[in-house]
């Protein structure tokens, strides 16, 4: 697959056991994508992927003043979805959107910057105008697995810089939580971020998850030039590895290692 030629300034601590679920890159259009550029882009790629299916959404309309008379139903394209043989790769040729994600394990960010670099190219060859680009985001979800035995409590502090406060009076520990903020965090590049974190079930036995969402974008003024583009998702990718780091203790971190 073809390589994006862009570089990254920043120092991402890799870790043997990352606790990413979901990485995924957004772009949305301001204006809609033509069917056959979408059909034509995806014949370029399909072959590096297992599934080909379409994306459709169904609406259903009811007359409550006739009765007996059946729903309308009316179907209406959206786009296409490719997807790798165990579905952790997909790429989204929407016709407001376009998407690369990739999903647990996650195999680094030269491997998804490969296959979204390919992918957006081709949509790129088959449309004869400049992409309405109206926001570009980087979103990574990460689940953080901790061991625990039956009838015994964690503190969230030990292992998150970024979790709820709850006044000394409540004695009973917490049974769930939610925090999420949203914030300017680069004004020269007019950068946001949104972030999430939440006690999330475990799919693993005697384990206390929570996730840390992050969301990096940006909705103004995107680059038109693909060169400035890669080059403001890797500044984006930057951010997001700073607040990941920043959001995480270091027995978190002996967790991934």
């Amino acid at each position: 697959m073809e390589q994006l030629a862009v570089s990254c300034s920043c120092l991402a601590m890799n870790y043997p056991r990352a606790p990413i679920t979901e990485a995924v890159v957004e772009m949305r259009f301001g204006r809609q994508i033509d069917r056959e550029t979408i059909e034509k882009a995806t014949s370029l790629i399909a072959g590096d992927f297992f599934y080909n299916e379409e994306e459709q959404i169904f609406n259903i309309a009811m007359d409550a003043d006739v009765v007996g008379k059946p729903p309308k139903v009316k179907t209406e394209w959206l786009g296409r979805k490719l997807s790798s043989l165990e579905r952790t790769d997909l790429v989204f040729f929407r016709q407001s959107s376009f998407v690369c994600s990739r999903l647990a394990p996650y195999m680094g960010w030269d491997n998804f910057r490969e296959i979204m670099g390919t992918a957006w190219t081709a949509l790129r060859k088959h449309y004869s105008q400049p992409l309405d680009v109206t926001r570009v985001g980087l979103r990574y979800v990460n689940r953080i697995d901790i061991p625990v035995q039956e009838g015994d409590s964690i503190d969230i502090d030990d292992y998150l810089n970024f979790a709820p406060r709850s006044p000394q009076a409540f004695e009973l520990p917490m049974l769930g939580y939610v925090v999420q903020t949203q914030r300017q965090i680069d004004v020269e590049n007019d950068l946001y971020l949104s972030l999430l974190s939440s006690a999330v079930p475990s799919p693993l036995i005697n384990t206390a998850s929570f996730s840390l969402d992050l969301d990096v974008y940006r909705e103004k003024n995107i680059p038109k030039r693909d060169d400035e583009l890669w080059s403001l998702i890797e500044r984006m990718r930057s951010h997001k590895n700073f607040v990941f780091e920043a959001c995480i203790t270091e027995s978190a971190r002996e967790l991934f290692r």
